[in-house]
């Protein structure tokens, strides 16, 4: 039986609409997902999700702005202390790589939507560009700075 808002922290109820989303949109894409169907998959009732959920395609933009910051977050806590840019962007490519390991939805969401504006925003503005652009001015890449977009495109996941 599908909650109801009143009994459901707001937080919470984000979160949890924020994974049925993610889980729904890796497996059906974007235009395939209803309201219904997010409720279900949220476990709760339509009423809920409408008060939290303006319309999919922002809380797609949601979804995938969230998951992109919360990466660059654990990236940049894992390479802590670490000066070289070519080791720093190896520990983040290892941690994408981990982490679609470890979660299959996340890692097809992120297969799928890798090039998404809202996960593009949160790469061109992440340590990874900044990595890419020191890497480039040292020399320890031969990348011309006007192919440093598509570098960094490459590593958000196409």
């Amino acid at each position: 039986m599908a909650a109801d808002s009143s009994q459901i922290p707001l937080n919470q109820a984000r979160r949890r609409i924020h994974a049925a989303a993610m889980q729904l949109f890796a497996e059906r894409g974007v235009t395939k997902v209803n309201i219904s169907e997010l409720a279900a998959a949220a476990g709760m009732a339509r009423g809920t999700i409408y008060s939290h959920v303006p319309d999919i395609d922002g809380l797609f933009e949601d979804v995938a702005g969230q998951l992109a910051r919360e990466m660059t977050e654990r990236v940049v806590s894992g390479f802590a202390g670490v000066a070289d840019p070519a080791q720093r962007l190896a520990i983040g490519v290892r941690q994408y790589i981990r982490r679609a390991h470890e979660e299959p939805s996340w890692g097809r969401f992120m297969s799928r939507f890798g090039l998404s504006p809202a996960v593009m925003r949160a790469v061109m503005s992440s340590e990874a560009l900044r990595d890419f652009e020191v890497g480039v001015a040292s020399g320890r890449y031969r990348v011309k700075p006007a192919q440093l977009p598509a570098m960094v495109a490459l590593l958000a996941g196409r």
